[in-house]
């Protein structure tokens, strides 16, 4: 039941049926109110996600080419946590699924894939400060642009910098996030998980879950699931 240590119900994330919103916001300010994004955007704001953005200083959406993550994140001290960095991977299924295998695949793919740029000894990529510097453009998909990945940053400094030394601190927390709309509900896999007999879909997703879980704590970091209660 290891699995359901890591999974943080969020109310909010059950209406959350679009990733990144048919439409952006008007001249390109943001993503569509409502999508999973936008929430993102936000830090979570009028939902229990904002207490965990706590202490944002740097914002970044790496979506799309080559991406990290779909949002990547460095946050101060503060009492409730230490300075982390936190690489985020958002998904949203327009029907509800509470508990799929198949729903969970390409999301925990993507953050598996990826955790070579949270290890703490990983060698620094290339950089991407070109593509930070660009619009994000989600055609065909959305429609239009946001114009700017770096949504916050501390002034003064580069984000890209911020980033890497984030991850190089020893002293520093560094975690992985699934945030899940309509996606998955924890109280769904733990009734099912609870079975004397268990559906096999659940016992799949339990395993995609447990996986990501140990393969990012071998990276020195920490997964957290947020989804549907």
């Amino acid at each position: 039941m290891c699995v359901l240590g890591s999974l943080y119900p969020i109310a909010s994330l059950r209406n959350v049926t679009s990733e990144k919103g048919q439409q952006s916001r008007r001249n390109g300010a943001g993503w569509e109110p409502g999508s999973l994004f936008d929430m993102i955007d936000s830090l979570g704001a009028g939902t229990e996600l904002a207490r965990h953005f706590e202490g944002t200083e740097v914002l970044v959406c790496d979506d799309l080419r080559d991406e990290s993550a779909d949002f990547i994140v460095v946050q101060r001290a503060t009492t409730t946590h230490l300075q982390r960095v936190v690489f985020i991977h958002a998904k949203a299924k327009a029907e509800a699924s509470n508990c799929s295998g198949s729903a969970l695949q390409d999301v925990c793919g993507q953050a598996q894939k990826n955790l070579r740029e949270v290890s703490l000894f990983a060698e620094p990529g290339p950089s991407k400060q070109g593509k930070w510097g660009e619009p994000w453009e989600g055609r065909p998909h959305t429609l239009g642009q946001v114009t700017r990945r770096i949504r916050r940053k501390v002034r003064g400094s580069d984000p890209e910098e911020d980033i890497r030394r984030a991850i190089k601190d020893p002293n520093a927390d560094r975690e992985v996030w699934l945030v899940l709309g309509n996606l998955l509900s924890r109280k769904t896999l733990e009734e099912f998980l609870l079975m004397p007999a268990p559906p096999a879909y659940a016992i799949q997703a339990a395993y995609l879950l447990f996986s990501t879980i140990t393969n990012t704590a071998a990276a020195a970091a920490r997964l957290r699931v947020f989804c549907a209660p």
